[in-house]
């Protein structure tokens, strides 16, 4: 059993991490006429802030799931805010 849980919690990161991987092209903000001064990127088809929003989902995509993991599954090995502040304390 216990080796099941080490396994488990490095195979739910790489499947939601591979999982953010097919969404990143989807993720796609048209440059609109509101992008005054970039006509550049206009031209290219390319909004600045796609590469900030795809970053910000695969993080998410990814972290989240493999946080909620650990602290179900792994409650034993994991410290609160609490004990952390406690032990800085003493």
């Amino acid at each position: 059993m216990q080796k099941i849980k080490f396994i488990s919690l490095p195979a739910v990161l790489i499947v939601f991490t591979i999982i953010g991987l097919f969404f990143w092209d989807e993720i796609f903000l048209s440059p609109g006429k509101y992008l005054i001064g970039y006509e550049a990127l206009e031209t290219k088809n390319y909004h600045p802030q796609t590469d900030t929003l795809r970053f910000f989902f695969y993080i998410l995509v990814s972290l989240v799931p493999f946080f909620i993991f650990l602290l179900n599954f792994h409650k034993e090995k994991t410290f609160s805010i609490k004990e952390i502040v406690n032990l800085n304390c003493t």
